[in-house]
């Protein structure tokens, strides 16, 4: 709308730059103009055919300050503008815009989630390594289900994928996939995408980010039941474990990433005894003054990572240490324990009596009535 201050566009033959000049304007503009601009979107998706602007279309809609779920009908929107503008050809410019999708908080109603599920059907083949990674991180977002027949096919590729391009295949891609694995609950072969991917993790996890070797082990632990084996052979843990100090150091890990990691470790395997020489420096050292009350630091640790670092210097039979950082963490585990999932809790209580932990009579009875809810 430049000088004319949001004024309307020109329908006709220019209908395309119209758009772009729509979309353009939408990330930036005031609430007012955002809109405006938004209905005559919505009443010009028919015009819609660029699959890249439907893309940025999304970007710019959700990430905007007075973005909100009436938003939603205008989204959905522009998906079925994508499904009637796309073929053959365009499958992984497709595969974009339902990523982008997937990133807001809109839900697909049943009839185009179903209709987009038959469309890729039938083109995963054209879909490589990072495109398939992809559209599983997209359907784990959205956490609709799509049928057995589209997950299977879906999983089958990624297999064959798997086994094929194993060498192209980087940390980020190996993250999405762990992530989305983890929630798509109901998704056919998870079992054996994930035992493929163990030893892919085993020989590149150096590259990974500390972020991202949180996520992976913690899909690791949160399938650990899934394979009536152990899911990650003992030489890798002890591998990453090694790398840990190193990691710590260099790469300025977090007190809730390194809690998150040895929690993960020594819940995938407790015969790790790498585990018990490495956590005491480590912690003492997130016990030194500057790290401390850094904002990354353990005194703003929340409760459930908490819990978990507890529960592993208790592991590693390190009482004294356990009572040096109960007395820093005391108040916000105690104040945050509503919001532990009833693993971390059961940890943090096991943790309690085996330590001995003197709690004050009213952290003892807020504790108590936890118990009870």
């Amino acid at each position: 709308g430049g000088g004319g201050g949001g004024g309307p566009f020109v329908h006709g033959h220019n209908a395309s730059q119209d758009l772009k000049a729509i979309v353009a304007s939408l990330a930036k503009a005031d609430p007012e103009v955002y809109q405006k601009l938004k209905a005559e979107l919505s009443v010009r998706l028919e015009e819609m055919r660029d699959l890249k602007l439907m893309e940025r279309a999304i970007e710019a809609i959700s990430s905007h300050e007075k973005h909100d779920a009436h938003d939603s009908d205008l989204l959905n929107g522009i998906m079925r503008a994508a499904l009637r503008s796309t073929n053959s050809a365009s499958v992984v410019s497709f595969v974009a815009v339902l990523c982008q999708f997937a990133g807001t908080d809109a839900r697909m109603p049943q009839d185009l989630f179903m209709s987009v599920c038959r469309w890729l059907n039938e083109f995963f083949v054209r879909l490589n390594m990072q495109d398939l990674t992809r559209l599983i991180w997209a359907f784990g977002n959205m956490e609709q289900v799509p049928e057995k027949s589209f997950a299977d096919n879906l999983s089958k590729h990624l297999n064959v994928q798997l086994r094929k391009q194993s060498h192209v295949f980087d940390a980020g891609s190996l993250c999405n996939v762990c992530v989305a694995l983890k929630r798509l609950v109901l998704f056919p072969l998870r079992t054996d995408i994930i035992i493929l991917i163990v030893p892919l993790f085993g020989r590149k996890h150096d590259s990974f980010s500390n972020k991202q070797l949180c996520e992976v082990l913690d899909t690791f632990h949160s399938m650990r039941s899934l394979v009536s084996n152990p899911l990650v052979p003992i030489l890798i843990l002890s591998k990453v474990a090694q790398g840990l100090s190193k990691r710590f150091f260099k790469m300025s890990m977090t007190a809730m990433q390194l809690s998150q990691i040895l929690y993960s470790l020594q819940s995938l395997d407790s015969e790790l005894t790498e585990l018990g020489a490495l956590v005491p420096p480590l912690v003492q050292s997130m016990l030194s003054a500057p790290s401390l009350s850094s904002p990354t630091g353990l005194a703003h640790l929340p409760a459930s990572d908490s819990c978990k670092l507890l529960f592993v210097l208790d592991w590693c039979k390190e009482v004294s240490l356990v009572k040096k950082v109960f007395k820093v963490l005391c108040t916000s585990i105690c104040s945050g324990i509503k919001e532990t999932d009833i693993e971390d809790f059961s940890a943090f209580i096991s943790v309690v009596m085996t330590c001995s932990l003197e709690l004050s009579p009213a952290q003892a009875k807020e504790l108590g009535a936890e118990c009870l809810r």
